[in-house]
């Protein structure tokens, strides 16, 4: 399971090169970096679950340019990657979670919080935080169980 992530929040016009560098690197090469140790091991072994952990993010967020493109290219890594290890037995899976209660939200205002939330409502049906444990349990399961062994993302 991967679960790569940092933020580094600014508007697009005021986003530094940096920052973008480092959310990148971080979120989509650490991912692509894990996925590849990954890969290589279980196609030898002919079997294998990689799941990784995008975020609803993906679809894009205000203020969120250089997180909403990383979390993006982890859906499209993903996506590649099920179609290229599916005939070695690897199931390849990405989880997208909604707002979740970790210590990088915690340094969102709670007043900016439900302003968020009250934009997103399929996002964050319940606009409310979620524990990461809680959300991560609750849908990672379904792709170690033996029966997961023919689903994957690809659409």
């Amino acid at each position: 399971m991967n679960n790569a992530g940092i933020n580094r929040d600014a508007m697009l016009h005021k986003l530094t090169e940096a920052d973008w560098d480092t959310v990148i690197d971080v979120n989509l090469k650490g991912t692509f970096l894990c996925m590849q140790q990954a890969a290589i091991r279980m196609r030898e072994r002919g079997a294998g679950r990689i799941i990784n952990i995008a975020s609803a993010s993906w679809l894009g967020n205000i203020g969120q340019t250089n997180y909403s493109a990383s979390k993006a290219g982890v859906v499209g890594m993903t996506k590649t990657a099920c179609r290229e290890l599916a005939k070695k037995g690897v199931t390849v899976n990405a989880i997208c979670p909604g707002f979740i209660d970790t210590d990088m939200t915690r340094g969102v205002p709670e007043n900016v919080w439900q302003i968020m939330i009250s934009k997103i409502p399929r996002v964050t049906p319940a606009r409310r935080k979620t524990s990461a444990r809680r959300k991560t349990s609750a849908s990672a399961w379904r792709f170690w169980r033996p029966m997961a062994r023919a689903i994957s993302m690809v659409k």
